[in-house]
């Protein structure tokens, strides 16, 4: 059986102390990429991002809702890592960051609390009131963010990084799984 796996996930940044007033619209031009589980980068303006990777995680669980009766969702967090090469700092908000789980959007979620983050990675949480929703970056620093999403795993994910010079990069994740049950990331 052979399962799809691709990743939405908006990676639009919004530029705090632009240095222009005026924001136009732009027809964007698109590149398609594939993540095969190798660190994927791209420029976006003064911003050099890195998909580094990403995973299903079985534990912890999210909480059950309404709809989810066969504890089907799990979290999938995804690590970018962001190196602003622009004169002036920019502001990373989670919002930023759209994932897309089949036909449905979502939003970055709060790290589980049982979640140990690795040395050095940030969690911004689209859901947070405390401000843990955004940070900045300065001149040629380079930060790593995990983002959390709830997702079922056998829906179609895709990863898709918006920036504001009209770039759009759509990349897609899949996992193939022979019919002698080997996976393929």
């Amino acid at each position: 059986m052979k399962y799809k796996l691709l990743i939405t996930l908006f990676l639009g940044c919004l530029f705090l102390g632009f240095d222009t007033t005026n924001v136009v619209a732009v027809k964007e031009e698109i590149s398609n990429r594939n993540y095969n589980g190798k660190t994927l980068d791209f420029e976006q303006g003064n911003l050099h991002y890195e998909i580094l990777n990403y995973k299903i995680l079985d534990d912890p669980l999210p909480s059950p809702d309404n709809e989810d009766y066969s504890r089907l969702q799990r979290y999938l967090v995804c690590t970018v890592k962001l190196t602003n090469k622009k004169a002036t700092s920019t502001e990373v908000l989670a919002y930023d960051f759209m994932g897309w789980s089949g036909p449905n959007d979502i939003y970055a979620t709060k790290k589980p609390e049982k979640y140990k983050n690795p040395e050095g990675v940030i969690t911004l949480d689209a859901d947070s009131s405390d401000e843990k929703d955004s940070t900045k970056i300065v001149p040629g620093e380079s930060k790593t963010f995990a983002f959390f999403y709830i997702v079922y795993p056998d829906d179609d994910l895709n990863i898709t990084v918006n920036g504001l010079n009209g770039t759009l990069e759509n990349i897609s994740l899949k996992k193939t799984v022979s019919s002698n049950g080997i996976v393929a990331d």
